[in-house]
């Protein structure tokens, strides 16, 4: 590839890039002004919508961490919100000597 396609390339991707991106912000907004998610927030809501999509055996919290943008301190604490409201399960993990959570 020569320069400019890639220069080209480059900027195309920049440019659908920042669609997304500002096509997110906007679905955001109105999803939050909405109220879409009732009691939940956001994070609330991807963070269980993660863990009932992974199936079973569930994800560890460093599993979990891959999918999700948040650091691993403020997702272990929202994790732990999220179970003490009961919608959230820590269980033993059968494949490893560390729990594993589920969203109810």
């Amino acid at each position: 590839m020569n320069a400019i396609n890639s220069t080209a390339s480059a900027v195309a991707a920049s440019h659908a890039w920042e669609a997304l991106f500002r096509a997110q912000v906007e679905l955001m907004r109105r999803f939050e002004r909405d109220n879409v998610f009732q009691e939940l927030s956001f994070r609330d809501y991807d963070v269980l919508f993660t863990l009932r999509t992974a199936g079973h055996p569930g994800l560890r919290l460093k599993e979990l961490n891959e999918f999700v943008l948040l650091h691993q301190s403020a997702l272990s604490r929202l994790v732990e919100r999220l179970e003490l409201r009961g919608l959230v399960e820590r269980s033993p993990d059968p494949r490893r000597a560390r729990d594993t959570h589920h969203a109810h």
